[in-house]
């Protein structure tokens, strides 16, 4: 079926000779920040407005997001953002986003859930979301947008055709070719056909998984191998899954329906998706039992199925408190079966060892990748897929997106092996601007595209400064020096107290700051007028030699000084 065309209220223009695309993030990393806008003289969008998640060097950070900042030139002719699914590396940013420039957002119907979700947490009450529908074409001034289904591991998602200045781009997301999906639709690759007939001037393809050959499975693949084990296990079991992957949720329900297992769910992202998914009337939980986590004890181990989240290890998520023993509505035990239903994400991998680790010191049975590929199956397309994409819509210049530079970089080999000339295949990076026309493809500005860091309470920011401050503590910890100083004598008083935290503990921090502090007496003897100006600098100046020389360490420095008159 042709899309049919509906215009909104934006009035159309004249269209400029090229469309310029610049990313905001997500090229250059795997599953963060993905962020692309695309420009024209009149109008701009943005598609996608993502997180990425902080590890364990960004002490206190909990998600990054772009700077905004950066849209400021473009602020006056941005127009809409359109998404192209419902997952934290497209969506998470989003709020950040609206409350700088309150923006129409488009999106299918279970990204639209997420979407609502995300507003009321933030109390943006004044922004309006519109429905993207497959088969539609939404224009937006002189830019054309229409969706096109695609299989992922999240349920509405689309790849785009963005439209303007006579050229063509297909921006193809997270995607996956699966010809036995759940809910039973597959990938329109009727309308990518068509697209590659029309003419495509540019492909632009999600690489996650370029460098894994072959194909990847279909959900009713795990659905049966979940099965199969559930038949064979007679314990507890203890499935954990990403939240937002509600077929994955639908399979383990028909698991638990099969084997008769009452179900409990823990965790409120997953609470969250469940319920959006129960909005659409997209979930089907007949014949299951559905209880609280507190009332599993009143069934047999065998009639048991917790379902989870948690799996790259999160510190505050529930499986890895399960993991700590701490999550007490409910305690691993010997004879528990956990089923990871998930993958590493790359990053993660260190964490996820120790969390599995300790819940088999705990009792349990751990069923997990790689050892057990087949309880769980990707969301994006490996290289025999991402092929045939590319020899259907035949583009005359192809950008890898969505991945490391080296999968951008091998994204680009395979694209030229399918006939895309080598020279037409650019590998680029975030703040990088290219236009394009019906003249060619030219990388055209390179700027730089700040981050920023949002601490676990999502309202506020971390600024780098204090992220740096943080790491130092974290590796040498604090010295606090305490002094009084005399107005009236320009004198600092003999009683120097000095304190610190994490630095060595035991008596060799102890004997450090009797050290100290004899130094710095000592020091301030010899000062006859001190100058309050100069006082916090000279003393952390000191302070840090002391323990540089002596210590080899670098702790941070805080100097308090109490005026008297």
């Amino acid at each position: 079926m042709h899309p049919r065309s509906v215009d909104f209220e934006i009035p159309r223009h004249q269209a400029m000779d090229k469309i310029k695309i610049t990313s905001l993030g997500g090229l250059g990393q795997t599953g963060a920040l993905n962020c692309m806008l695309y420009e024209t003289s009149d109008s701009a969008i943005i598609v996608d407005c993502g997180v990425a998640f902080a590890d364990n060097k960004l002490p206190g950070a909990n998600v990054i997001i772009p700077d905004f900042d950066f849209l400021n030139p473009v602020i006056e002719k941005l127009k809409a953002v359109f998404l192209t699914h419902g997952h934290e590396d497209h969506v998470g940013a989003l709020p950040y986003l609206l409350k700088k420039i309150p923006l129409p957002v488009y999106a299918t119907a279970f990204t639209r859930g997420i979407v609502h979700d995300k507003l009321e947490e933030f109390k943006l009450k004044d922004i309006k979301v519109r429905d993207l529908c497959y088969d539609t074409v939404t224009r937006i001034d002189d830019v054309s947008i229409e969706p096109i289904f695609v299989n992922h591991s999240i349920m509405d998602a689309a790849a785009l055709i963005i439209s303007a200045a006579d050229v063509s781009v297909l921006h193809c997301s997270d995607f996956k070719i699966d010809l036995s999906p759940p809910e039973n639709r597959a990938i329109d690759l009727a309308r990518f056909k068509r697209l590659g007939k029309e003419g495509l001037d540019l492909l632009m393809l999600d690489s996650t998984n370029v460098m894994n050959k072959g194909h990847t499975n279909s959900e009713l693949e795990v659905r049966a191998n979940l099965l199969d084990l559930f038949t064979k296990t007679d314990g507890r079991i203890i499935a954990c899954l990403f939240s937002s992957n509600t077929f994955r949720l639908q399979s383990l329900f028909e698991c638990a329906r099969i084997t008769g297992r009452k179900v409990a769910m823990t965790g409120r992202s997953l609470r969250d998706y469940f319920r959006i998914a129960s909005s659409l009337g997209r979930i089907d939980v007949s014949g299951v039992d559905i209880y609280d986590v507190e009332e599993m004890d009143d069934f047999p181990d065998g009639e048991i199925l917790v379902i989870t989240t948690g799996s790259q290890a999160e510190p505050r998520s529930v499986l890895s408190r399960m993991s700590r023993n701490m999550f007490r509505p409910f305690r691993i035990k010997e004879g528990d079966t956990v089923v990871m239903s998930s993958r590493m994400i790359p990053g993660n991998e260190g964490r996820i060892w120790e969390l599995l680790n300790n819940l088999s010191l705990l009792g349990a049975r751990v069923i997990h990748q790689p050892l057990a590929d087949f309880i769980h199956a990707s969301g994006h397309a490996k290289e025999d897929e991402l092929r045939e994409i590319i020899r259907i819509v035949r583009p005359r210049y192809f950008i890898p997106i969505h991945g490391e530079h080296r999968s951008l970089k091998r994204h680009a080999e395979v694209a030229s092996e399918e006939g895309v000339k080598k020279k037409n295949c650019f590998v680029v990076l975030d703040g990088e601007s290219l236009t394009l026309s019906k003249k060619g493809l030219f990388l055209t500005e390179q700027k730089e595209v700040g981050r920023k860091f949002i601490s676990e309470n999502p309202q506020y920011t971390i600024t780098p400064a204090a992220l740096r401050k943080r790491s130092k503590m974290a590796w040498n910890g604090l010295v606090t020096v305490s002094l009084i100083y005399h107005n009236a004598t320009s004198r600092v008083a003999d009683s120097v107290r000095v304190s610190s935290e994490g630095i060595f503990g035991g008596d060799v921090e102890i004997e450090a700051l009797d050290a100290l502090s004899g130094m710095l007496r000592a020091l301030i003897k010899k000062q006859s007028n001190a100058e309050r100006d100069k006082l916090e600098k000279f003393v952390t100046i000191e302070v840090r030699h002391f323990y540089k020389t002596h210590y080899q360490i670098r702790p941070e420095v805080v100097v308090l000084v109490h005026e008297v008159a």
